[in-house]
C-alpha cells in the first residue's frame, strides 16, 4: 500500500466516521421532534377535549338560560294582561263613581 492509498484510505474513514455521527446527531433530533410533537399531540387534544366539554356545558346553560326567559315572558305577559284587567275594571269603577256623582 502506498503513502497515497494509506492518506486516503485515512481520509474516507474520517469522513465516514463524521458521516455516521452526523447520522447519529440527525437520529436524536427526529426522536426528540417526535417526542416533543407526541406531547404537543396530547396537549392539544386534551385542550380540544376541555373545549368540547366547555361547550357543551355552555350550550346546556343557554338553553337553560332560555327556558328562563320563556317562562319569565309566560309569567310576566299573564301579569300584565292581569293589569290591565285590573286598570280595565278600575276605570269602570271610576267611571261609575262619577256617573252616580254626577
Amino acid at each position: 500500500m502506498t503513502e497515497l492509498e494509506r492518506v486516503l484510505l485515512a481520509k474516507l474513514e474520517q469522513i465516514e466516521q463524521r458521516h455516521e455521527q452526523q447520522t447519529e446527531d440527525l437520529r436524536q433530533q427526529l426522536q426528540q421532534q417526535a417526542h416533543s410533537l407526541s406531547a404537543l399531540q396530547k396537549v392539544c387534544s386534551d385542550a380540544l377535549r376541555s373545549c368540547g366539554k366547555l361547550c357543551s356545558d355552555l350550550h346546556e346553560e343557554i338553553r337553560t338560560l332560555q327556558s328562563g326567559v320563556t317562562h319569565s315572558n309566560k309569567v310576566t305577559s299573564a301579569a300584565l294582561g292581569s293589569l290591565s284587567s285590573s286598570v280595565s275594571a278600575l276605570n269602570k269603577a271610576l267611571e261609575n263613581l262619577q256617573s252616580a256623582q254626577g
